[in-house]
């Protein structure tokens, strides 16, 4: 579920209804053609099958803010759009 201001939530009803679409009608038109949210996202272990990094270090980084995500509960919700990370090099 996705959180909305009730006032954007207002206008955007009161120009599906000008469409004479349901609200809900219009709403998925919009995912149709843009996508879910979640299209977006994706978890650290996810993230490391794209990425050149372990799960582990990805949620290190994240914890660290070196990588666009949010905690929710135990799980990282990780921007997908952001650039990838490289690898750490080594230092010796």
């Amino acid at each position: 579920m996705f959180n909305c201001p009730d006032d954007l939530w207002q206008k955007f009803c009161d120009k599906a209804k000008l469409e004479n679409k349901d609200p809900g009608e219009k709403l998925c038109e919009i995912i149709a053609v843009y996508g879910s949210p979640l299209d977006f996202v994706f978890g650290a272990e996810e993230a490391a099958e794209e990425w050149p990094l372990s799960a582990g270090t990805i949620k290190n980084n994240c914890a660290e803010g070196k990588i666009s995500a949010k905690k929710i509960g135990k799980t990282w919700v990780i921007d997908r759009t952001q650039p990838k990370p490289g690898k750490r090099e080594d230092k010796d």
